[in-house]
């Protein structure tokens, strides 16, 4: 009986190791430092069983903890070995469960074989019984509190045994400022982009303009044989059809600008002189029209007579601008319809007179090189001091090429973002093929 009651207090020890292992294991969370459990186990008898499980455990956390001091909690590392930690403890715990039951198992044998052997004594003298039931616990308790000693002196050598390697190197401080967002390099890094993009928006807008955009531009692109007769300002007004404005607006910006296209025309020599200006453009909606309607006006008011044709036949707009019909014009003169005298028209302004195109016809080129053209010229001369001629965009067709050679002062507009820089090129070949002379820009 001394012997099974040894057994069953070893017994005893071991199985309270086992718990003691297992509620060790269960705060691992709290900050229990895994390192202790190997220093329980020592001594035991399934401590090289568990051993190599607590290690890999040991290792596991301590990685974790390494993890955390420059991570947080959510990190995917740190929750992947939250993972490999749960999955470990699950797997030592249930190790612990089942030696835990052996020893439960063994705990109960042994009681049992000692209350079998403790009913043999019923047959002796109940003092001799008592002493030797006294005895026994005595004996029993003295083997249990060896043990204890003996396991309370492996523990302490074993812990002194194992040493964390965690050691701390600084205390942790609380920053002044915030870690991220860092503002500085926010700032410089938008301002860098804004410059990029602004310097990128900048080169694409150079690369990409193919727009005339000022007198400098036309001037670097226009043949050199070819003079700059003037600029027409922008207007501040709007102005929805090509209207006369500069006899309602004479000390206006734009006034003074066909003023200056007046006098760098510089035909006022003489009372006898008699000069044919041909107005066209590259193509429509250049401004050729608005040029030819105020050049005509503000050389009336000089005191010249002035009459303007016009021989866009395909796109008519003179009789818009002076609020007129164009029922008769140009095309039923040349087609025999009508007499010179029968279609000439007087403006609202002194001395300005004008010939509308006229229904637009289904051969407008034959018309215009059918020769009739210098015939009412040499006509008009007799009759007015300046004819000016609305030309059609010499860029799209070659009607207006006949009427720019007949003239003293073929002039070419250009309209600012609007006329291509391939269209000063072409008017450049026109130029040289066909040797029109005294040609002059004005830019619109």
């Amino acid at each position: 009986m001394n012997d099974l009651e040894e057994e069953l207090a070893k017994l005893e020890v071991q199985r309270g190791i086992l718990r003691e292992v297992k509620r060790n294991i269960d705060l691992e969370n709290t900050g229990v430092d895994i390192n202790k459990l190997l220093p329980i186990l020592a001594g035991s008898d399934f401590e090289f069983k568990l051993e190599k499980q607590i290690i890999a455990l040991q290792d596991l956390v301590q990685r974790r903890n390494n993890q955390l001091t420059t991570a947080t909690s959510e990190n995917p590392v740190i929750v992947v070995l939250d993972r490999q930690i749960e999955s470990q403890k699950t797997l030592i715990l249930r190790s612990l469960d089942a030696v835990e039951q052996k020893l439960t198992n063994a705990i109960d044998a042994t009681a049992q074989k000692i209350q079998e052997i403790d009913a043999n004594f019923t047959d002796l003298p109940s003092q001799e019984i008592e002493y030797a039931r006294l005895e026994r616990v005595y004996n029993s308790n003295e083997n249990y509190y060896t043990i204890l000693l003996e396991k309370r002196t492996e523990y302490a050598i074993s812990e002194a045994g194992f040493v964390s390697d965690t050691r701390i190197l600084q205390r942790a401080t609380s920053p002044t400022q915030p870690v991220s967002p860092n503002r500085r390099i926010i700032y410089l890094s938008a301002f860098s982009i804004a410059i990029f993009i602004s310097l990128l928006i900048v080169a694409a807008h150079y690369i990409l303009h193919n727009e005339i955009g000022d007198v400098s531009g036309l001037a670097r692109l226009i043949n050199p044989s070819i003079s700059l007769l003037g600029v027409i300002p922008k207007y501040s007004k709007n102005i929805p059809l090509s209207k006369l404005i500069i006899d309602k607006y004479p000390k206006s910006i734009m006034a003074e600008a066909f003023r200056s296209l007046r006098t760098n025309l510089d035909f006022f020599d003489s009372e006898s002189y008699k000069k044919v200006i041909a107005v066209t453009s590259a193509i429509s909606g250049e401004g050729t029209t608005f040029v030819a309607i105020n050049l005509g006006g503000i050389i009336a008011f000089g005191g010249k007579k002035v009459i303007i044709l016009d021989l866009d036949m395909r796109k008519p707009r003179i009789y818009k601008g002076f609020n007129s019909s164009n029922e008769y014009g140009i095309s039923t003169l040349w087609s025999g319809r009508d007499d010179l005298n029968d279609i000439i028209r007087k403006s609202e302004l002194d001395g300005l007179h004008f010939i509308t195109a006229g229904p637009v016809p289904p051969n407008p080129s034959e018309l215009i090189i059918n020769g009739r053209l210098q015939e009412n010229l040499k006509t008009l001369k007799e009759m007015y001091n300046v004819i000016i001629i609305d030309n059609p965009p010499v860029g799209l067709v070659t009607d207006g090429i006949s009427s720019l050679k007949l003239a003293d002062y073929p002039i070419l507009v250009f309209r600012s973002e609007y006329s291509k820089k391939n269209f000063v090129y072409n008017v450049n070949r026109i130029y040289q093929e066909h040797k029109i002379k005294h040609l002059s820009v004005v830019l619109n």
